[in-house]
């Protein structure tokens, strides 16, 4: 994010969408004013499964408020408009690119947000149902490829079911903490 600032600040945003999101570059740069809800609170995207409604979060939600307000001055099409040439973002590979080198990140691709997403919710315990519909999957199957743990979720899957367990055995098991401290 440091490096996406000056001739490449118009990339930023379109990181944090797609890091809050989960959208995929096409339907990022196709996103109209229009296509964005404050009212319900949403964004609807046409995507390779259909059109989806993908509910905005409050990082989404001023990014996208930013972006709306903007096109809907300059009387652009499209959320992503290339203020030089007044047309829509098409790809993103030479400013993203230069930005990975800069920053010093290797084997990395704009797509590799979407797998962030889904990786970050699954983390956090958002339910596997909700980030395939989130994400526009049309199967769990493609989700869980999107999914992968980390050793924070592995360690927190693990610590809930200690948990579960001693609520039914009412057997009080001792944490690392209680072991340092003890």
């Amino acid at each position: 994010m440091k490096v996406l600032t000056g001739r490449r600040a118009h990339v930023r945003p379109m990181v944090i969408v797609c890091l809050n999101l989960g959208l995929r570059r096409g339907e990022l740069l196709t996103l109209r004013p229009e296509n964005v809800d404050f009212y319900r609170d949403l964004v609807v995207v046409n995507g390779k499964t259909g059109e989806r409604e993908v509910p905005l979060n409050s990082t989404a939600r001023h990014v996208l408020q930013e972006l709306v307000g903007v096109a809907k001055a300059k009387g652009w099409e499209f959320l992503f408009t290339n203020p030089n040439t007044g047309t829509r973002y098409k790809h993103l590979k030479h400013s993203f690119t230069s930005a990975l080198s800069d920053a010093e990140i290797e084997d990395f691709r704009f797509h590799d947000l979407r797998h962030t997403f889904g990786t970050l919710a699954v983390d956090r315990g958002a339910p596997l149902a909700g980030v395939r519909d989130a994400m526009g999957h049309a199967s769990l199957e493609t989700t869980n490829r999107y999914a992968h743990g980390t050793e924070e979720g592995k360690r927190r899957a693990v610590e809930a079911q200690e948990k579960v367990i001693e609520i039914i055995s009412g057997h009080k098991t001792v944490t690392k903490q209680k072991r340092q401290a003890g």
